[in-house]
């Protein structure tokens, strides 16, 4: 079985949390008679299903998919600091090397209280995602999406609107299994919000949440046999 493996630094090793910690590296061991083919990027949104797809996923037509993407999507910003005016506004601060001057300056007038401010807005991610699906299934792609993971209470009273942006965001993904049944799948394997889960920003995934992840997926594949 050959399993294409596309996710964000949620799917990243970083300091304190080695590669052999990962569910990429872990489901690798559970699994050896699988081949698995990984696609990770940080800051990776659902806007880069598009090129994924029709770069490699066509071409390698495996069995399954796993897409662990959203975060990057839905997280409410203070600015959308990807828009082409807030690009340039910082460029100019960096040539006079005043980046963090020019944080100071919108934080002053922004506050991270709007929960459509965001990098994929909720009605493109649901047509990326869609869309995504709807390719994969051309080709006798099944789909597994990993929901994107309840923050910790810590991060939650940080930005009191991402809990609800995950909510509504991984709500679309279960709308995609009844929509297309037996050709998406969804695990939930960090669901519960648990700060043991996570290192200290309070939601990328420790070697617990890791294992969490990985467990989830290997029993999936068991329950193919």
């Amino acid at each position: 079985m050959n399993i294409f493996c596309i996710s964000d630094s949620l799917g990243l090793p970083r300091t304190g949390v080695k590669y052999e910690e990962s569910w990429y590296h872990l489901i690798q061991e559970d699994n050896p008679d699988v081949n698995f083919y990984p696609f990770f990027l940080r800051d990776q949104t659902t806007n880069a299903l598009w090129d994924i797809f029709n770069n490699y996923l066509k071409y390698f037509q495996p069995e399954y998919t796993i897409v662990q993407l959203g975060i990057c999507d839905c997280a409410p910003r203070i600015i959308n600091s990807k828009r082409l005016f807030w690009r340039f506004y910082f460029k100019i601060f960096q040539l006079f090397n005043k980046t963090e001057l020019a944080w100071r300056l919108v934080k002053k007038v922004y506050k991270r209280n709007d929960p459509n401010r965001v990098i994929v807005p909720f009605k493109k991610f649901a047509i990326n995602t869609n869309t995504f699906v709807e390719d994969c299934i051309k080709i006798g792609t099944k789909v597994i999406f990993i929901s994107i993971p309840t923050p910790s209470p810590s991060l939650k009273e940080k930005s009191t609107l991402l809990d609800y942006n995950i909510q509504r965001y991984n709500s679309f993904y279960v709308d995609l299994t009844q929509k297309y049944p037996n050709s998406v799948f969804v695990l939930s394997p960090l669901s519960e919000g648990s700060p043991e889960n996570y290192v200290e920003d309070g939601y990328h995934s420790n070697a617990i949440g890791f294992k969490k992840v990985s467990d989830a997926i290997s029993l999936f594949l068991r329950n193919l046999k």
